[in-house]
């Protein structure tokens, strides 16, 4: 295991960093902003969620 922040080993979070490093890249190639896309997603997930909720 890693250390107390992280369930994973320092070894998985450099490739987890490598991996966000690389889909940065790829959005910046599209055109894409890729920390709004993120925040895009993540409020049409919270706004699904928050429609979930509601509706029980």
């Amino acid at each position: 295991m890693g250390s107390d922040n992280m369930p994973w080993g320092v070894d998985d979070a450099d490739a987890i960093g490598d991996d966000l490093l690389d889909l940065v890249r790829r959005a910046r190639a599209a055109g894409v902003d890729a920390e709004q896309a993120l925040r895009t997603r993540l409020h049409m997930l919270e706004d699904a969620t928050r429609a979930t909720e509601r509706d029980r």
